[in-house]
Order: C-alpha cells, then sequence, then structure tokens
C-alpha cells in the first residue's frame, strides 16, 4: 500500500489494545458486577456481621474486630464497591436493553471493580498497612474511563 494509506505502528497498536480490552458485553458486564456484589456482601457476612451480631460473642471482642485495620479496610472497600456498583449495573443494562454492547466500556467497568474491590480490601494503602503507591488506585482511574465511556455511549443513544 502506498505509504499514506497505512496505519501508523501506534494507531496498530492502540487498536490492537482496545480489541483486546473489548471482550465483555454490556449484558454480561452487569451480570458479573450484580454477582460481584452479591459476593462482597457475603464475604462481609461471613468474615464480619455474623460474629458481630451473635449475642454469644462478647462486647470486647465486638469492639476489638470494628477497631481492627483489617475490618476497616473490607469495610471500606465494600462500601466503596456498593457506591459503584447500582451506577454501573444500570447503565449497562439500559445499553444491554438498547442493544449496545460498549465491549470497552463494559470491559473496562468489570475489571476496574472487581480488582479495584479485592486490591482495596486485602492490600490497602500505606497508612493502613499496604502500599505506597495504593496499587488499587489505577483501577480506580479504570473506573472512571469506563464510567466516561459508558456516559459517550448513552449520549449516543440519547443526542
Amino acid at each position: 500500500l502506498p505509504r499514506c494509506h497505512r496505519r501508523s505502528p501506534t494507531r496498530a497498536a492502540m487498536d490492537s489494545l482496545r480489541s483486546a480490552l473489548s471482550i465483555v458485553p454490556s449484558g454480561t458486564a452487569a451480570t458479573i458486577i450484580v454477582g460481584h456484589a452479591l459476593l462482597t456482601k457475603l464475604m462481609m457476612t461471613a468474615m464480619f456481621r455474623l460474629k458481630l451480631t451473635m449475642k454469644s460473642t462478647p462486647k470486647a471482642e465486638c469492639t476489638k474486630i470494628l477497631k481492627s485495620q483489617f475490618y476497616q479496610r473490607v469495610w471500606s472497600a465494600q462500601l466503596n464497591e456498593a457506591e459503584y456498583a447500582p451506577l454501573l449495573t444500570a447503565v449497562l443494562l439500559y445499553l444491554n436493553s438498547e442493544g449496545v454492547a460498549a465491549p470497552l466500556a463494559s470491559t473496562l467497568a468489570v475489571g476496574g471493580q472487581v480488582i479495584y474491590f479485592w486490591l482495596r480490601a486485602f492490600v490497602g494503602h500505606y497508612h493502613e498497612g499496604g502500599m505506597d503507591p495504593p496499587p488499587y488506585a489505577p483501577f480506580a482511574v479504570v473506573r472512571y474511563v469506563a464510567l466516561g465511556l459508558l456516559v459517550q455511549e448513552l449520549r449516543g443513544l440519547t443526542a
């Protein structure tokens, strides 16, 4: 091909990356995010809530659990997950109902949501005994990018 009709190596690499990251359609992404929300809630119940609500658990033991760094980290991660899951699920289900797969945005939403939670819950940041910089931070950015892409998809439907 003449030079003006060839794709640049950078463009080809970006297209390959976009293709590799576009594996989950919107309906599947919504299902994964709802399933993940269920998993995180069951985990909190099994790891903490049962013991904290049992009459047989002494008050001092409950206080120790609630003040522990581990509980605080997992609790914080689960609250964050619960904040994003409904928003992501609603948008993804709407897109799916409109026949919009949005595979890049959907894949990023799932990856950002799931990976952020597990790194936030079980690694944490420096002030929680975790790492500096926190390894979950890039996945917060991935979620923001996913939300921006989902907004673009919504705009395309409502314009």
